[in-house]
């Protein structure tokens, strides 16, 4: 929805993107990881969850088009992207997949909670 707001588009479904080979709608419980991702050198994921998390999956569409003032950080192996930052700054980053159900256990997932709540601060701080 972030993609399309800004003037990108989607993969209505995931089959209609000829790279998809993995299986983006798991069958395993919501908190357990399915696939890995690669994430962008110099993006502010990479300074959350590292190069190649593990993560879960359960969507059926995809970014096909990035709107022109967002960057694509991550993709999983079949290049689905999955993960969507602003370019000149912080306020927007977007992953595919569901750290809602995972940051009990998966340090990666709880890091993406962590900078959520300190850049919200940050923008609280700077309105005042």
């Amino acid at each position: 929805m972030i993609n399309i707001g800004l003037g990108g588009t989607v993969y209505q479904d995931l089959s209609q993107n000829p790279t998809t080979t993995l299986k983006h709608h798991q069958t395993a419980p919501g908190n357990m990881p399915s696939h890995h991702v690669s994430v962008a050198q110099g993006s502010r994921l990479l300074k959350i969850v590292g190069k190649r998390p593990y993560v879960n999956s359960r969507h059926h569409q995809a970014v096909k088009d990035v709107a022109p003032s967002l960057k694509i950080t991550a993709r999983a192996d079949d290049q689905v992207v999955e993960a969507i930052e602003s370019v000149k700054s912080e306020q927007i980053l977007a992953v595919q997949w569901h750290p809602e159900n995972m940051y009990k256990h998966h340090e990666e997932s709880k890091a993406l909670f962590s900078d959520f709540i300190e850049r919200s601060k940050r923008v609280a701080h700077e309105t005042r």
